[in-house]
């Protein structure tokens, strides 16, 4: 993505930039739909252009009118069904409500602190303000666009948090560098340019101590979320032991591996887009979890044509149960895999009246 913008400042010099920026622009928006951030971010650029009554390169703006139309068709095209069965929705992607607010939270001054720090986030703002009010800057504008953008999607939670902020930080270190250079060449221009070096250090040591700790605790965090060696050898257990037609119910988290590791049908997992149940098939999973009652479990069972019930820690904790309920009837459920992770294999069925 951010090649993009390289090869859009190097369009005002140098016009062999343009094969790049096609080509560039044509993968993104094959690969993911966040292209779209790109189109805003285009469109405000050239915004400030004219507000600020600088000269838009002709290149430069056919560039951004072909990428609207690029992206846009290419969207429609390969989200078609996903649009024309959610509509305006699909930009939550189809997410059920109850798990709207853990996949886009609000934006809030602390967690943009914490996850893009306090140095690139406030040399960020003040550069923005900078632009703005006091000075004209080509490129500074591009990366105004992209921040601005995506500051209104994660404002308006259209983006999930973690997404934005991971593309916030990015934009706000760039900025950061306009920053840094703006400092220095106004500190030599100073009676403290003797100081320089202590400048420099002081910047350094607080960049670096308001990375680590971010990257600790997010490296923390996802180690913590990674599947255990246990998980994985409960799913090639399946893989090695089920048929390939059996569909196997686990929890949210794992519906993945269930399709990579086991190599099976899951009932779940975080994508919802094409999912027309989303809504029920969650409350479902959730009910065949904490039921208490064998006669509300096997009707869903049959339902999803459910072979296999994976029962983890990770699952466990998300549904706040310490086993399944209903599974003392071994006529129905049997124990197949029994370690950290536990395995029954559904057996019965309850015929409609």
């Amino acid at each position: 993505m951010f090649f993009l913008i390289y090869f859009l400042i190097k369009i005002n010099k140098d016009e062999k930039y343009i094969n790049h920026f096609v080509v560039s622009i044509i993968i993104i928006a094959l690969m993911h739909a966040s292209a779209f951030l790109l189109i805003m971010a285009f469109l405000l650029y050239v915004l400030f252009i004219k507000i600020e009554h600088l000269k838009q390169n002709r290149a430069e703006l056919e560039l951004i009118i072909f990428s609207t139309i690029l992206v846009t068709w290419l969207n429609f095209i390969i989200y078609k069904n996903a649009f024309l069965a959610h509509g305006q929705f699909v930009i939550w992607q189809n997410i059920p409500k109850e798990l709207l607010g853990q996949y886009f939270s609000q934006l809030s001054i602390l967690n943009a602190l914490f996850y893009i720090g306090i140095i690139p986030l406030v040399s960020g703002v003040y550069l923005i303000y900078k632009y703005i009010f006091k000075k004209k800057n080509r490129k500074i504008y591009l990366l105004m666009g992209f921040a601005l953008s995506g500051l209104f999607l994660l404002w308006f939670k259209l983006i999930p948090l973690k997404t934005g902020l991971i593309f916030f930080g990015v934009i706000f270190v760039l900025l950061f560098s306009k920053f840094y250079s703006d400092s220095i060449l106004f500190i030599d221009k100073t009676k403290f340019s003797k100081y320089k070096m202590v400048f420099i250090a002081a910047i350094f040591l607080v960049f670096i101590f308001n990375s680590v700790i971010p990257t600790l605790s997010y490296t923390n965090r996802v180690i913590k979320e990674t599947a255990s060696k246990n998980e994985i050898d409960s799913f090639l257990w399946l893989k090695n032991n089920s048929d390939e037609k059996d569909v196997i119910l686990a929890s949210l988290d794992e519906g993945y591996l269930v399709n990579a590791v086991a190599e099976r049908k899951n009932v779940i997992d975080k994508n919802f887009l094409l999912i027309k149940d989303a809504e029920q098939r969650l409350e479902d999973v959730k009910k065949i979890y904490t039921t208490p009652y064998e006669t509300e479990a096997i009707p869903l069972l049959n339902k999803y044509n459910i072979k296999y019930i994976l029962l983890s820690k990770r699952s466990m904790n998300y549904y706040n149960i310490a086993d399944l309920n209903y599974r003392t009837d071994e006529k129905c459920f049997e124990l197949a895999y029994d370690k950290e992770v536990k395995i029954y294999k559904s057996l019965c069925r309850m015929e409609e009246k």
